[in-house]
């Protein structure tokens, strides 16, 4: 996480949320509720593939249209 996040600000990223959750988590809508609100250009999300596949199902519904 720390050398992803030195890496994109140091090519001009700048990461405008961060949000943490439990490996065994499987909602994401208050996270991604959060998210929304702020428009980022893109949203990066580095997790296992089922939870992975939830979040972007969840994002999706909540109308979330940032490239992921």
């Amino acid at each position: 996480k720390d050398m992803f996040e030195q890496n994109f600000k140091t090519l001009g990223g700048e990461i405008i949320s961060e949000e943490g959750t439990t490996t065994d988590a499987r909602d994401y809508r208050t996270a991604l509720t959060k998210i929304k609100a702020l428009n980022p250009d893109y949203l990066y999300m580095p997790m296992f593939p089922d939870g992975g596949s939830i979040a972007v199902n969840q994002a999706n519904e909540l109308g979330i249209t940032t490239k992921i």
